[in-house]
């Protein structure tokens, strides 16, 4: 590797124009997918080593979809349309004995879907943040507000971990 970069100058000095434009070209995008795969790399380590851990007060952390909806019953409470986006509180249940963090709200999956079929993704959750996640404590419901991208008045569900939640619930 450091072999590379101290040619690189040279290859450029002596090549210009197209040659300097593709080694460029090709060491930029080397690496933003180096970056790219190891921000990946990362998060799911994270996510591998959290998952059916306990954390340091003892909770389960919940960072799957089938332990999100073993472990916890989820409701939409409510939707509040601003300008700029949706906000919508759920109603997270813990059904066991024992506390859980739940850190699937900042999930891809966790969408909003309107009532014309646009899904619009999470700008803001409780553990948006990089290991954050919401504590739930046994035999116990939480509200959760959940910020999503654009404004919608018209919510038709909210998708959590794969499963859709009907809005109005009915």
């Amino acid at each position: 590797m450091p072999k590379r970069l101290v040619v690189l100058p040279f290859l450029v000095a002596c090549h210009p124009g197209e040659l300097a434009e593709g080694v460029t070209a090709a060491t930029v995008g080397w690496t933003v997918e180096a970056g790219k795969g190891v921000l990946h790399g990362a998060h799911e380590g994270l996510d591998r080593g959290r998952a059916g851990a306990k954390s340091v007060d003892g909770a389960e952390v919940i960072v799957d979809a089938d332990a999100a909806h073993t472990a916890l019953r989820w409701e939409v409470v409510g939707v509040v349309a601003t300008p700029y986006a949706t906000t919508v509180r759920l109603g997270v249940e813990n059904v066991q004995d024992t506390p859980v963090r739940v850190a699937v709200l900042s999930a891809p999956d966790t969408l909003v879907i309107d009532v014309d079929g646009f899904a619009h993704r999470v700008v803001e959750a409780p553990g948006h943040a990089l290991g954050g996640a919401v504590y739930v404590p046994p035999n116990a419901k939480v509200a959760a507000d959940v910020t999503f991208e654009g404004t919608t008045a018209a919510v038709a569900a909210v998708r959590v971990a794969g499963v859709d939640l009907p809005w109005p619930p009915g």
